[in-house]
């Protein structure tokens, strides 16, 4: 099971349905949509990706199996940006 929580120093911004997470010691922006940082926020405390996955589904009424695929994807683009961590 891996768990996963933010990492470093960031600052988040919404513009119109949009949310862009600055990595503050990369200088790098992500931008994300609404599921996306629904997700980010569950990040700010350590989280399975099995517990993303079933309140993704839960919030936006999606099955797990497809959740689980995009929350994979997800996670997996936050790590290649430097926002989370692994720690499981």
């Amino acid at each position: 099971m891996s768990g996963y929580k933010r990492k470093g120093f960031h600052e988040v911004m919404q513009v119109d349905e949009e949310w862009m997470i600055m990595n503050l010691e990369d200088y790098t922006v992500t931008t994300v949509n609404e599921v996306g940082n629904f997700c980010w926020e569950q990040l700010a405390d350590e989280q399975t990706t099995e517990a993303i996955v079933s309140k993704v589904s839960k919030q936006y009424h999606v099955k797990e199996q497809v959740a689980a695929e995009d929350v994979g994807f997800f996670l997996l683009k936050l790590q290649e940006c430097g926002l989370i961590e692994d720690v499981s």
